[in-house]
């Protein structure tokens, strides 16, 4: 939404999986928010998501690479 400020995670397997061929899920919606002048962190997940979404502090998040 117009002037967000805050964190986003996303929790969908492999989010935050990149290769040498392609960036990730979340370093491609990073370099969306900083296109667009909205200085917001995101985070994923590498591997596989189940169950519960993990709460912000927990070690399965990776920060978007840029």
């Amino acid at each position: 939404p117009p002037g967000y400020k805050g964190r986003v995670f996303v929790d969908a397997c492999q989010s935050a999986t990149d290769s040498r061929k392609i960036d990730s899920f979340i370093t491609t919606l990073q370099k969306q928010f900083l296109l667009n002048s909205l200085n917001t962190l995101v985070y994923g997940i590498n591997g596989d998501s189940s169950g519960l979404i993990p709460l912000p502090d927990d070690s399965k998040w990776r920060l978007a690479k840029l």
